[in-house]
């Protein structure tokens, strides 16, 4: 299993961060500058269980996650259960920390296991890259979104 782990510091409490990750989980897409659009499959919109898809603005990869544990302004653990990306396995972990009253820490941590045996695992070090990248470019977006309510993405209409 690879991971790799990244942190921020936001210019919010704890509860808005937290907030922007889970009550908003359908609508990742407003902030994540990877996505084109994402939504919830599940009558339950957030909370464990809440199974999403989002699609990647390349307009060909998507991947489909669900909300495996909640502790409120604390942790959030999602479990990445299917992908058009060369993954046997994710898990995708959120930590909130208050720094202040007004700054929170933010650490997302992934753990994986690339798909192709072998060469899943030579191309490990490669996706760890890709992750990181990609993750820092999140958490930059996300501090973004909750510090200014700039979004990445417009807001859709519901179908």
């Amino acid at each position: 299993m690879a991971q790799i782990s990244v942190n921020r510091t936001i210019n919010a409490r704890v509860d808005r961060v937290f907030s922007t990750w889970v009550d908003e989980y359908p609508d990742i897409y407003k902030f994540h500058p990877g996505l084109a659009y994402s939504e919830v499959k599940t009558p339950a919109q957030t909370g464990v269980g809440a199974d999403r898809i989002c699609y990647m603005k390349d307009e060909k990869n998507w991947v489909k996650e669900k909300i495996v544990s909640v502790e409120q302004d604390r942790s959030l653990v999602l479990d990445v259960h299917a992908s058009s990306m060369p993954l046997k396995s994710a898990r995708i972990y959120y930590r909130f920390e208050a720094a202040s009253n007004d700054h929170t820490k933010l650490t997302i941590t992934i753990d994986f296991k690339p798909s192709m045996g072998l060469l899943g695992a030579l191309m490990s070090p490669m996706m760890k890259t890709q992750f990181r990248k990609l993750v820092t470019a999140l958490l930059e977006a996300n501090a973004t979104y909750v510090e200014t309510g700039t979004q990445f993405n417009p807001t859709r209409a519901a179908a």
